[in-house]
């Protein structure tokens, strides 16, 4: 049995019904990734992250969110920035006037 096959299984003796969330939290750990997970209270996104780490031998930290804090306030903004894409832009925009 492969180790994201002993992940799953873990998990889902904890969890029930929540094999796409595990699935997409697999998917995000393989490409080195990051997890927003969004919903309404109550329906185990605390227990399936603390579950998780616990099942990588990883550390759990949780930040809530209120409704006026955003996830680019906690991860910030990348801002790409070339003048050879700006000048290609601006190009096209005044040829389409």
């Amino acid at each position: 049995m492969s180790l994201i096959h002993k992940i799953k299984a873990e998990m889902n003796k904890v969890l029930v019904g929540k094999e796409r969330e595990i699935e997409l939290l697999l998917i995000a750990l393989l490409q080195k990734g990051h997890v927003l997970m969004e919903s309404v209270p109550g329906t185990g996104k605390t227990l399936l992250a603390k579950t998780f780490a616990q099942c990588i031998e990883g550390k759990f930290k949780q930040i809530q969110f209120t409704p006026d804090v955003l996830p680019s306030d906690v991860t910030g903004v990348q801002f790409f920035k070339s003048k050879a894409l700006l000048k290609t832009i601006v190009d096209i925009l005044i040829f389409r006037m």
